[in-house]
């Protein structure tokens, strides 16, 4: 075997190599040390400069996509209050218009009303409105509708001018009588009834609707038309009020973003239609073909379809997009005026103009904060090298100086120790250290204080038990060898049993005895415990049973007899389930009586049935009076088999929560053929498959008896 080397001598033997290791490399290792933690100090300025750029880019980024989005929605607010105001117009319109065509004549402004209107172009130009008719009325009755016509000039004229951003306002009625302000002779064969804005006016039961974008009959403008039909008392449409705005208007005053010169407005109705946008063109079309309207909904960009399908819902929001290859941000709110949405599209580099100055500037102070930290480990390099080899020569001095008092306390702890485990429990050896030693040597001393009185009780303990372990051995002898014997030499019967004990002793019971060569008594039961008080019991109601059926007592009397006098010494409060019965073996007749319900599977003819008997009060519980007990009685065919089992067999649960029961019970033996096997092992193989381990933890006690008749 190897010598050991003692604590003493690897203390000194660390000490030297950490000295010589020391002076070796302490230049190379103090220099890597400062090297590395200036890297990493110099790295986690740039990623504290990097993380800090990258808060404050997403700062700015967020900070420019709200004011983006606050713009919009101030454009879209502004833009509800512009269409509202037209929609006030267009009210005041109707309701005036009206008040003049439902009203007497006289009753307003004058008669002189057909002044302000002519088909030809008058100077200057807004001096009259433009009258077209399109009725077939003549003579007085024309006269007078033109009349009345003419008063609403006043009207339309304070409106447009009211509102400049209009292109025209106009009426016309039913009966056939247009008039616009101010003049404009309209191109081809212009006919208002045919127009989208008359006819979605009188649909709409007098509410206000909006048509558009569509070019104008009288210019090569492209217009939006707001109209609303007028009805008389009777609910009928006399006439329909109209106000034409271009869509260059709209774009320039309602949703123009002003503050961002790059960015690209537009409208859509609730449809995704484009109803104003920048740029808008005729392209050669004429007033009367309409115009094919772009729908963001249907857009070939994927991108544009989802912002196009949020706008439509009513949603506000700022997203990035990515048309053509060029990065975009599209800001759009909802017009509830009109369930209209606006948007403005923005290039990127618009919102990260910031970002990118920012950048530079913080780039700029990274590196100037690098340089001044690189030039600060640098300078003190030196001085962190003197230090750190005078320190380690000052720990090899001290190393050498407190090997011995270290050492020398741990080897007389090592002393104690071997006395310890040779059985010297007593030791004169002591340490005064003061520290954590002394604290360990006095654990040393309680622990073989504790060591020796714990080998005292267990010595003890071992004695005991084993002289309790020959009682119960002694106990369990005594109550198997009061379990009758086998029956070998009566050809009417045959009978098997098993009982089990969950612990050394048991509270089930079985017994049986033949009478006289005629008679069979027999019983089984199960005491309301377990361990010697059960098992105390049970020999107390076995041999009462035993003694009580030897004298052929009807079973109810002797259950009777039974319970009374166990009610009298039954001191446990323990009950008792038992069944009992006489079979004469000539006859087949098995007369019996149950203390509660004893189960029993009884195969007649291939087929298992359960028992049939009410349930009854255990034993010793209280005293009772005849006829609590009653006595059935069956009669046996050759052939037939009874098995008993101890009640809390199948009242108890197995690992999954189940109970056993007399159901399972049955079904257990549902396909069993008597002679096929041994009754009792096939009995137990189903409990345990049903209980598992769990059937270890129970008394079990069974009782087969198989009548085969006495031959002739």
């Amino acid at each position: 075997m190897a010598k050991k080397t003692s604590i003493k001598a690897k203390i000194l033997i660390v000490m030297l190599f950490l000295t010589v290791i020391t002076f070796g490399s302490a230049a190379f290792l103090t220099l890597g040390n400062i090297s590395s933690l200036g890297s990493y100090t110099l790295k986690s300025c740039d990623d504290l400069g990097e993380k800090s750029l990258n808060d404050s880019k997403e700062a700015l980024l967020k900070h420019s996509r709200e004011e983006l989005l606050s713009l919009v929605i101030s454009q879209a607010m502004i833009a509800n209050i512009q269409l509202d105001r037209l929609e006030d117009e267009i009210a005041m319109m109707s309701n005036l218009s009206g008040r003049y065509l439902l009203g007497q004549k006289g009753s307003v402004v004058g008669d002189k009303g057909r002044q302000f209107l002519t088909i030809e172009k008058p100077s200057p130009l807004l001096s009259k409105s433009r009258i077209a008719i399109y009725s077939k009325d003549s003579g007085n009755e024309y006269a007078q509708k033109l009349e009345r016509i003419g008063r609403l000039h006043p009207m339309l004229k304070f409106v447009y001018g009211n509102k400049r951003t209009l292109d025209m306002v106009y009426i016309c009625t039913a009966d056939g009588y247009y008039i616009s302000y101010p003049w404009t002779k309209p191109r081809g064969k212009f006919s208002p009834f045919k127009r989208e804005w008359y006819q979605k006016a009188v649909k709409a039961s007098g509410k206000t609707v909006w048509i558009g974008p569509y070019i104008s009959a009288h210019g090569d403008k492209i217009i939006l038309t707001c109209s609303k039909a007028v009805k008389d008392f009777r609910g009928e449409v006399i006439a329909v009020c109209g106000l034409d705005i271009t869509v260059k208007e709209i774009t320039k005053n309602f949703i123009g973003v002003k503050l961002i010169h790059s960015g690209k407005s537009f409208l859509i109705d609730q449809k995704g239609n484009v109803l104003a946008r920048r740029n808008m063109k005729i392209n050669g079309m004429e007033w009367y073909q309409n115009i094919k309207k772009d729908n963001l909904l249907k857009s070939k960009d994927e991108s544009l379809r989802r912002i196009a399908g949020k706008m439509v819902a009513g949603k506000e929001g700022v997203e990035k997009v990515n048309i053509n290859g060029e990065p975009l941000y599209v800001a759009y709110a909802p017009i509830s005026m009109t369930d209209w949405s606006v948007g403005v599209i923005v290039k990127s580099e618009v919102l990260t103009a910031c970002i990118k100055k920012l950048n530079s500037t913080m780039e700029r102070n990274i590196q100037k904060h690098r340089t001044s930290i690189k030039n600060y480990f640098d300078k003190n390099l030196t001085i962190y090298l003197i230090i750190g080899i005078t320190v380690l020569i000052l720990v090899m001095i001290w190393g050498f100086i407190f090997s011995h008092k270290i050492t020398a306390p741990v080897l007389m702890l090592k002393e104690k120790a071997l006395k310890i485990t040779q059985g010297n429990f007593k030791s004169n050896i002591h340490l005064h250290t003061g520290d954590e030693l002394e604290h360990l040597d006095k654990t040393f001393d309680r622990m073989s204080k504790e060591i020796s009185r714990y080998m005292k009780h267990v010595t003890n303990t071992v004695r005991e038990r084993e002289k309790i372990e020959q009682e119960f051995a002694i106990a369990a002898n005594i109550q198997s060898s009061m379990l009758p014997p086998e029956f070998k030499n009566i050809p009417e019967l045959k009978i098997k049993s098993y009982l089990k004990a969950a612990h050394e002793v048991s509270g089930d019971f079985y017994n049986y005895s033949m009478l006289d060569d005629k008679y069979l008594f027999f019983c089984i039961g199960k005491v309301a415990g377990k361990g010697v008080p059960a098992a105390m019991l049970m020999a107390q109601v076995m041999t009462l049973l035993s003694h009580l059926g030897s004298m052929h007592i009807p079973p109810e009397e002797l259950l009777l007899i039974v319970n009374n006098a166990l009610v009298i010494n039954n001191k446990t409060d323990m009950s008792v389930t038992t069944f009992c019965a006489y079979l004469n073996i000539e006859s087949g007749e098995l007369v019996f009586s149950n203390a509660e319900n004893v189960p029993l599977v009884y195969i007649h003819d291939g087929k298992s049935i359960g028992s049939e008997s009410g349930k009854s009060l255990a034993l010793g519980i209280h005293t009772v009076e005849e006829g609590v007990f009653k006595r059935e009685s069956i009669k046996l065919s050759p052939g037939d088999t009874l098995l008993f089992t101890t009640n809390g067999i199948d009242k108890a649960e197995n690992e999954r929560g189940d109970i056993f029961g007399q159901k399972y019970l049955l079904n257990s033996f549902k396909d069993f053929k008597v002679g096929s096997k041994n009754i009792i092992k096939f009995a137990l193989e189903q409990l345990k498959e049903f209980y598992g381990s769990k059937i270890s933890r129970r008394d079990v006690a069974l009782l087969a008896i198989e009548y085969k008749g006495r031959k002739s």
